[in-house]
């Protein structure tokens, strides 16, 4: 039943009750229906309630999405136009420091000291410790690791 019904319901009720009140059995089934209705109405109103708070909490999800997904997007846009910037890597860390072209006396004191690849130099934290290796060759190791594209490579 909708609204104008109702109204109409409680209409004749009201009219009922002023021209005969003698047929009050009438009038209370009238209002019982009209009890009725208004307690289905509040029922009504409870559920689209709760659907509305539902659609509210996935709208609210959405927008968190949708703002998650233009940050991705502005991320990976600025990590594209800086592709460019990121030096390229001439040797892999697995490859040994033959490929660095050192002078001999830093590779072998790299050699002896047991750094054969380019991981194990990257792995190194301290190279003050290693016999014959100087000043000289640490300068030369850091220019050779530079021209290898290991750019933040410093000791």
């Amino acid at each position: 039943m909708d609204i104008s019904a109702l109204l109409r319901t409680v209409a004749g009720v009201n009219n009922e009750l002023t021209s005969s009140p003698k047929n009050y059995n009438h009038v209370f089934e009238q209002l019982d229906i009209v009890v009725k209705l208004r307690n289905q109405k509040v029922a009504i109103s409870a559920e689209m309630n709760k659907a509305l708070e539902k659609y509210l909490g996935f709208a609210a999800a959405i927008a968190d999405l949708e703002e998650r997904e233009k940050k991705i997007i502005s991320e990976l846009t600025t990590m594209a136009e800086h592709k460019q910037d990121f030096p390229k890597i001439k040797y892999s860390p697995n490859q040994k420091i033959d490929e660095l072209e050192l002078s001999t006396r830093t590779y072998n004191a790299l050699h002896r000291s047991g750094h054969k690849t380019i991981a194990d130099v990257l792995s190194e934290k301290k190279f003050g410790g290693i016999r014959n290796l100087g000043k000289a060759s640490i300068e030369e190791l850091v220019d050779k690791m530079h021209e290898a594209g290991y750019t933040n490579f410093n000791i």
